[in-house]
């Protein structure tokens, strides 16, 4: 059972799940991750790979071969939030067979597809005002196609 946390439509993974670690009193994001995994194997031991321990490969789209045990954990974490309609798995970001000029691979989200191509790769800008207002990382700022906040011009 973890302490519960507001998670908004609009917010990233990586966000969602740095806010749950440090909402529930872990170190680091690496300690949370790292029981994550024990419980997901412990409870399917054939579920093959690793929880990322680092936030920039959370996202499923980061897998090369299978999302299972991503899948299986971050399911894990609904659980223990005791939440439904997995909003988690709303927010990642899945590999789409899809592709863009049928060159650019594609990812979605919560059902809209993506151009691959977009992703920022290095570093997500942010705006100042919208964590004073609410602190936590909204997806659209992972997308090259926003440097500046539409909601305040920063």
């Amino acid at each position: 059972m973890l302490n519960p946390i507001e998670l908004y439509e609009d917010e990233s993974l990586e966000s969602c799940l740095l806010r749950i670690s440090q909402n529930n009193y872990y170190d680091s994001f690496q300690d949370f991750s790292d029981e994550v995994w024990f419980h997901v194997k412990e409870e399917d031991r054939e579920v093959r790979g690793t929880f990322p321990a680092t936030l920039n490969t959370v996202n499923l789209y980061h897998s090369h071969t299978s999302s299972d045990l991503k899948l299986k954990a971050l399911i894990k974490i609904e659980q223990w939030l005791e939440i439904n309609n997995f909003p988690l798995l709303k927010s990642a970001l899945s590999r789409s067979s899809n592709t863009f000029l049928r060159q650019h691979s594609a990812v979605f989200r919560n059902g809209v597809d993506i151009p691959r191509i977009l992703l920022r790769k290095n570093g997500i800008p942010v705006c100042p005002e919208c964590l004073k207002e609410n602190e936590y990382i909204r997806q659209e700022w992972h997308f090259i196609t926003h440097d500046v906040c539409t909601k305040h011009k920063t």
